[in-house]
């Protein structure tokens, strides 16, 4: 058994935490809590043929997403509840979710309005709260007669730009910003969204 973060096999059981932790970089690896009431071995723990404990094969499919998400894909967490459930099923679920960037703070004020206008429509408004945020700036840069920079949207919102792509479709389809809220919204701000834009 290796450290998922740093490769070391120098890992060690600490009896009284319950933990497998790694002594080259401090990582715990596993926390197994086994109490003298109790005389069985966990589920998670399995005696190899040498003697030695081993990870069950759930534990190990763990481990290789941590550390594919800790050393490759960063942008990823996993979802307790949906390792849960394949573990318990076995079926193939979505385990890796993307995190969701937070929007700027001096942003989310001007987007806050159009997004309450973008949930009058079906196809947007059974986006994400990321897609309905991309719709919400995309509205207000046509509304401003700017065309909206879909990478750096991409890299605000954290939306793909082929999704990017699709929304502005559905935003122009739908006239959303030629509304006259709208372009008051991007009128007031007008300022603080070319500045994101220039970004």
């Amino acid at each position: 058994m290796r450290c998922p973060l740093c490769g070391s096999h120098n890992l060690v059981w600490d009896f009284e935490r319950g933990e497998v932790v790694c002594t080259a970089c401090g990582y715990v690896v596993e926390q197994i809590y086994v109490s003298n009431e109790v005389r069985h071995i966990p589920e998670n723990i399995r005696h190899g043929t040498r003697g030695y404990v081993t990870l069950s094969k759930e534990t190990r499919k763990f481990l290789e997403l941590v550390k594919h998400v800790k050393v490759s894909r960063k942008e990823l967490y996993i979802d307790w509840d949906s390792f849960r459930e394949y573990v318990r099923t076995g079926k193939r679920i979505r385990v890796l979710k993307l995190r969701v960037r937070p929007i700027p703070k001096s942003l989310r004020e001007v987007v806050e309005p159009v997004m309450k206008i973008i949930e009058m429509y079906p196809r947007l408004s059974s986006r994400t709260v990321r897609g309905k945020v991309a719709a919400s700036l995309i509205a207000l840069y046509l509304a401003l007669g700017a065309r909206p920079s879909l990478v750096t949207i991409a890299r605000l919102v954290g939306v793909s730009r082929t999704q990017l792509a699709r929304i502005m479709k559905l935003v122009k389809v739908y006239g959303i910003h030629s509304r006259e809220d709208v372009r008051g919204v991007a009128t007031r701000y007008r300022s603080l969204l070319m500045e994101h834009l220039a970004r």
